[in-house]
């Protein structure tokens, strides 16, 4: 007897096909996780920069600008908020973001805090 039988065939598609979706819930983690790393990488650029604008611009300018850099917060980021808290020449910057995190802890949001000491005009 030559050849293969048709149980031999349908139980090698089994597998294969098995195999196949495992690869692809395992891109799908990859994607999700690329996209959460991408969002952490954007999140500490717009800290630096929103560090930069504190630390050149004159007091008095500020308010505008960290109006503006709130608004391009909400924009990027999935359910983005950001804050500036001001006491005197202490500023505190605060960057959240909703994360769709592959694994066991789903669903979470992710925070980024920064505190900037602004020396005196």
């Amino acid at each position: 007897m030559k050849g293969f039988s048709l149980l031999e065939v349908l139980i090698s598609l089994f597998i294969l096909s098995v195999g196949l979706l495992a690869l692809a819930k395992l891109q799908v983690a990859a994607m999700i996780n690329i996209h959460e790393a991408y969002l952490q990488t954007l999140a500490s650029v717009r800290l630096r920069s929103i560090t930069a604008i504190i630390k050149t611009l004159p007091q008095d300018q500020l308010a505008g600008e960290i109006q503006h850099w709130n608004a391009v917060n909400r924009e990027r980021f999935p359910q983005g908020q950001s804050s500036v808290s001001v006491s005197g020449f202490h500023y505190r910057v605060l960057l959240s973001w909703y994360a769709r995190a592959y694994g066991i802890d789903q669903n979470k949001r992710q925070k980024l805090q920064l505190e900037i000491i602004r020396a005196r005009d």
